[in-house]
């Protein structure tokens, strides 16, 4: 999460597309969600992996399976 209450954009460039999308991975006791640049959590850790969003989008995976979730969390396309 925040580290020594640092926003993720705090000491370091940040990719425009991450910037834009305003939601950072994070994770949590194994799990992974996303958090704002004030360190909000705006999508619960429930993924095993997470990538950052481009264009809209973010991909993640569950279960070894994978998908693309829009910024509210909600899954617009799954692996079969």
């Amino acid at each position: 999460m925040c580290l020594n209450g640092k926003s993720p954009t705090s000491d370091k460039e940040v990719n425009p597309k991450i910037e834009e999308s305003n939601r950072f991975p994070f994770c949590k006791n194994d799990k992974c969600g996303y958090m704002d640049k004030n360190c909000k959590v705006v999508i619960n850790p429930r993924f095993d992996e997470a990538w950052d969003f481009s264009e809209g989008l973010a991909w993640v995976e569950i279960g070894g399976k994978g998908g693309y979730i829009n910024k509210e969390g909600k899954m617009v396309w799954r692996e079969k």
